[in-house]
């Protein structure tokens, strides 16, 4: 299975290479990130803005690999004629390369430095888990014969979530509570350890549920 992962993990990290789309698109996250801290603006400002943007990575993540094996693109393959094998090998590539982007721009980049490095890994991982959620909506309208008009929508409202949600007061904010993004923001800003615990518990549902959903329609 290991050995599978990271064979994907490399012919897929070629394939982005090799297209200048693809690639812009790769590491543009890191760009904004930079950018913002060249501008320095205020504290909160700096840390609601990274967040958002560290909060794209995993959308860009599930967005690339998903476009390389669903896209127009890609020839010859689709989930549903690949084994139970390929499908969950592809699910912890897009695990894999997420954390480790995720990780790495938080590090780098310190949006929440009240918090520390445990408080980072926690919802680092949960970003991560994002990302199977819309590689898999992507598949499932894929596989459906469908334009992936859904899975844009959605990742725009994910976004868009994370600096409303934060910024607007009760009873407007509810509006964002289906996004997994606002909850893994909220769990990463909260300075109380229950909060941010629970926080993450509703990210999971959120994500998971969905998830089992589409899967179970791709696989029917």
């Amino acid at each position: 299975m290991l050995k599978t992962v990271f064979k994907n993990l490399i012919t897929d990290l070629r394939i982005i290479a090799s297209s200048k789309e693809l690639f812009y698109a790769s590491y543009s996250p890191f760009i904004l990130l930079l950018l913002l801290r060249i501008i320095q603006p205020e504290a909160s400002l700096y840390t609601l803005s990274a967040i958002t943007v560290i909060s794209s990575i995993p959308i860009v993540v599930g967005a690339l690999i998903g476009y390389i094996h669903t896209g127009e693109s890609y020839i010859g393959s689709n989930l549903k004629k690949d084994s139970l094998n390929t499908a969950f090998s592809r699910i912890i590539e897009i695990l894999i390369l997420s954390f480790i982007l995720c990780a790495l721009a938080a590090f780098l980049f310190n949006p929440v430095q009240s918090e520390g490095w445990l408080r980072t890994v926690y919802v680092c991982t949960l970003f991560s888990l994002q990302s199977v959620q819309i590689f898999l909506l992507l598949l499932l309208t894929s596989a459906k014969g469908s334009k992936p008009l859904i899975a844009y929508f959605v990742n725009i409202f994910f976004l868009v979530a994370i600096p409303a949600g934060l910024l607007l007061q009760s009873p407007w904010n509810i509006l964002f509570f289906l996004s997994p993004q606002y909850w893994i923001s909220w769990a990463w800003v909260t300075s109380d350890l229950t909060e941010s615990i629970i926080s993450g518990m509703i990210s999971i549902l959120f994500i998971i549920i969905p998830v089992l959903f589409w899967f179970k329609r791709i696989k029917e």
